[in-house]
């Protein structure tokens, strides 16, 4: 969502097509609606490891190789479980695609071509933010050493044009506010947002 404020202030032609706007006015005219698609797109886009819950939470070790085959059917799985739901179909692709590269030759499945998709610019947007959020979890995953926003984003650099989308990554590179907030979200702020996260599922769990 940061990223996304971002954009919208300074390059919405980027996003101008999607969501029915037709012009970079209407997207900044429509901010609050972007902002809240791509909040519920991140929310979603891993709906799928539900189904692999048990491999995902093994935190104390390196999954095995069978373990991870059974990790990579998690985009189609998210897919097909958001494409049965009318009112969450629009995030298919968002789930389906997260896991490809940015120029499709890449990644997995292999079967969907996220190249194609109408949602494109908001796959690339996923996949730049899950790989920040992976890499640079120091709290969440005890079975490797976090990385710092400098040190991934050197890596979404290396990567530009092949697995990370050019225009995004170097969106991100130049601009020093934003890489400001997000080294503080990412380095500072991530034990406050598992917080947040963990008080949430508390009072989840106990209406239910």
């Amino acid at each position: 969502m940061l990223i996304t404020d971002h954009l919208i202030e300074k390059r919405p032609e980027l996003l101008t097509g999607q969501l029915d706007t037709q012009s970079s006015e209407e997207v900044k005219s429509l901010k609050k609606t972007f902002m809240e698609f791509v909040y519920l797109a991140a929310l979603l886009h891993d709906v799928g490891k539900l189904f692999c819950s048990a491999v995902i939470n093994m935190q104390y070790r390196k999954i095995t190789d069978i373990e991870f085959q059974t990790i990579k059917f998690h985009p189609c799985t998210g897919g097909e479980i958001l494409s049965m739901i009318p009112q969450l179909v629009e995030f298919h692709d968002i789930a389906a695609g997260h896991h490809r590269s940015f120029d499709g030759k890449t990644g997995y499945p292999m079967e969907f071509d996220n190249t194609k998709s109408p949602k494109k610019v908001f796959i690339d947007l996923i996949t730049i933010c899950d790989s920040l959020d992976a890499a640079a979890d120091m709290l969440g995953r005890n079975y490797t050493t976090a990385k710092t926003f400098e040190q991934v984003l050197a890596e979404l650099q290396a990567g530009t044009g092949r697995r990370y989308s050019d225009v995004l990554v170097d969106f991100i590179s130049s601009s020093g506010t934003l890489k400001e907030e997000l080294t503080k979200l990412i380095e500072e702020d991530r034990g406050q947002v598992y917080y947040e996260g963990y008080m949430i599922l508390d009072r989840m769990s106990g209406e239910i």
